[in-house]
């Protein structure tokens, strides 16, 4: 069995829990590690020189101490050991604060899982850096072999003067960059320097004088191709060694790598802000932004397509530069467009991200005349899930001939976590709309009956707000007849099986009970159940009423036929009589009874009809 890798590590925590929380992170790692523990400077900043440990890891407040300070000591000892902070919260300006003087990573109490990679990546930075430092020692000690050992490195060196013009450049530049070094011989090094990253990086060279070597922040430089590359740079002040007379510089490309981790970070914060409880609104605003900003675009618009497509509604949209406020204000009055024309129509025939640079003279794109003579050219972006419209990018800029790299490699990687998050959004935003103007009750519930969520309807319909009833379960608002119909309508959901229909009494909030009639569609994957419930409470009444009247017709049928046979039993008798031919006079008296009789069947009749309109009357 090979032996583990032997690692010191020195742990400035004042908490035990939070100790064996660390100590925890490296049963993970192939080390075989000593720990040692303190709490106070003095036992700190003896263990560090006695124990020259290879890795540091402190919390940034310790009670009569803190990490900024731990961290001070050691650097002024130690320009190489890794030191990490572990600590509850660390703003962003304290830890630009803490990388800026010197500290390798931060990790938050609350991601302690981040940890391991942090350690991992922090000792591979200091071999690294031990490597470089050997490899510039050795060049720099052995005069004669100095272009040799330079020329042949895969990294990027040169030699600044304090002002920093070139005075050497390695050829391994053409590798990097593009260029020969007869290309940047006459340059100012900030000349190739991105003019976001100048003024950060003019600051960390003017510590060179007072620091014999630094690592700078990861910058960019422009290549041959007009394109930007992501440097990691140490740079060693050695103004005074005769040999070299000036600051060495000395560079690898990151630029893959560094592009990565910003992409990484950017999807990171697209689900942040889906997850905030902010309007749908606001976090468009904030991730249009958030994209905008990674790819320097001058003007940009997110929109969303309509229910079923045909239509694109602008929802939010983001500028720069004061010369835009007019046409920006003028286009909000623009909240629709067709996908057949004008830059969308165009983006969507592509159906891919599609650069258009002719705004100026295309006549099918129509744009305000102050926009076209401010905007140059647009990169559109469709955004699609699951093979249908989500919505569309637009990106405005004022050159015709942007740099886009950075737009197109963030799509690559967001693009699928930006759709997925804008369709879910949508469907919740939708849902929200008929949650909020459906008359019926819309309800979602657990599995087990506890209601999640219920439309604004529950009052107006039983007279509870919808927060009063919320966690409940749905078996506490019923009528207690029928719980048996809940416990079935639950054993349904459980086994996935909808209920179109049932109905039941729920509990209004004056005590009162009411009829609904109820449709279920379990969605067991997702642990909830959709419940719709319709008022069908006056229909309810108007049925028993007309239950009661049928049984009341049925009674008046039934009494009054046995009231009109016997007279018109009669009505008959006489009519044969009649027929037979008896005397005028019998004839006479026949005709006078057939009279009487006629009279008592239209008072039955009479009768019969009143009591109908009087049971008419009751159902209004």
């Amino acid at each position: 069995m090979e032996k583990k890798e032997k690692l010191t590590v020195l742990i400035l925590e004042d908490l035990f829990s939070d100790i064996e929380l660390i100590k925890l992170q490296f049963f993970e790692l192939d080390f075989d590690v000593n720990f040692i523990f303190t709490h106070n400077r003095s036992s700190f900043e003896e263990k560090i020189v006695k124990e020259k440990p290879d890795l540091v890891i402190a919390d940034y407040t310790i009670p009569g101490y803190n990490g900024m300070k731990a961290l001070q000591f050691l650097r002024e000892k130690d320009e190489l050991t890794p030191f990490i902070f572990v600590t509850g919260t660390l703003g962003e300006e304290k830890a630009v604060a803490a990388i800026k003087a010197g500290a390798t990573d931060f990790v938050t109490k609350n991601r302690i899982d981040l940890l391991p990679a942090a350690i991992l990546r922090s000792l591979r930075e200091r071999e690294e850096k031990i490597k470089k430092n050997a490899a510039l020692v050795e060049v720099f000690e052995r005069e004669r072999k100095f272009e040799a050992l330079i020329e042949n490195s895969s990294d990027w060196v040169s030699i600044l003067s304090e002002d920093h013009f070139f005075l050497y450049i390695s050829s391994s530049v053409n590798r990097i960059l593009g260029y020969l070094p007869t290309d940047l011989k006459s340059l100012n090094y900030f000349d190739i320097v991105h003019p976001d990253d100048q003024a950060l990086l003019y600051e960390e060279f003017s510590k060179i004088k007072t620091s014999r070597e630094l690592s700078l922040p990861p910058y960019r430089v422009l290549d041959k191709q007009n394109k930007y590359r992501w440097l990691d740079t140490i740079i060693s002040n050695r103004t005074e060694d005769t040999a070299i007379g000036g600051i060495s510089v000395n560079s690898r490309d990151i630029t893959e790598t560094h592009q990565q981790r910003i992409l990484d970070d950017i999807a990171a914060k697209i689900q942040r802000i889906f997850s905030s409880p902010k309007r749908f609104d606001t976090q468009l605003q904030l991730i249009l932004r958030l994209l905008k900003n990674f790819g320097s675009a001058d003007y940009a618009e997110l929109w969303l397509s309509d229910v079923d497509g045909s239509r694109m509604i602008r929802r939010a949209s983001s500028f720069k530069g004061t010369a835009l406020i007019p046409f920006v204000q003028k286009s909000k009055t623009v909240k629709t467009a067709d996908r057949k024309s004008g830059v969308l129509g165009k983006i969507w025939a592509a159906k891919k991200p599609t650069f258009l640079s002719n705004l100026e003279t295309d006549q099918d794109i129509k744009l305000d005349k102050l926009a076209k003579n401010e905007l140059k050219s647009v990169l559109g972006i469709p955004l699609m899930h699951g093979g249908k419209s989500v919505g569309t990018l637009l990106y405005y800029f004022r050159s015709s001939i942007p740099e886009l790299d950075g737009f197109y490699s963030i799509m690559e990687t967001t693009n699928n976590v930006l759709s997925v998050e804008l369709q879910r959004r949508k469907s919740e935003e939708e849902l929200e709309h008929l949650f909020n103007l459906s008359p019926d009750i819309l309800c979602m519930m657990s599995l087990e009956g506890t209601i999640k969520k219920i439309s604004p309807s529950v009052e107006s319909n039983m007279g509870y707000p919808p927060q009063e009833v919320l966690s409940k379960n749905f078996a506490e608002l019923l009528h207690p007849d029928d719980l048996e119909k809940a416990t079935l309508f639950q054993r349904n959901s459980l086994q996935g099986k909808s209920i179109h229909y049932f109905e039941s009494r729920l509990i209004t909030k004056e005590g009162e009970f009411k009829w609904f009639a109820w449709s279920a569609y379990p969605l067991v994957e997702e642990e909830l159940i959709i419940v719709i419930g319709k008022d069908i409470h006056e229909k309810k009444i108007i049925d028993k009423t007309l239950e009661e009247q049928n049984s009341q017709l049925k009674q008046i049928a039934w009494s009054q036929s046995h009231e009109v046979r016997a007279p018109l039993a009669r009505m008959l008798s006489i009519l044969e009589l009649i027929n037979k031919g008896n005397t005028t006079d019998m004839k006479v008296e026949y005709i006078k009874h057939l009279n009487e009789s006629a009279n008592e069947l239209d008072t039955i009749i009479r009768k019969m009809v009143d009591s109908t309109i009087n049971l008419n009357l009751s159902l209004q």
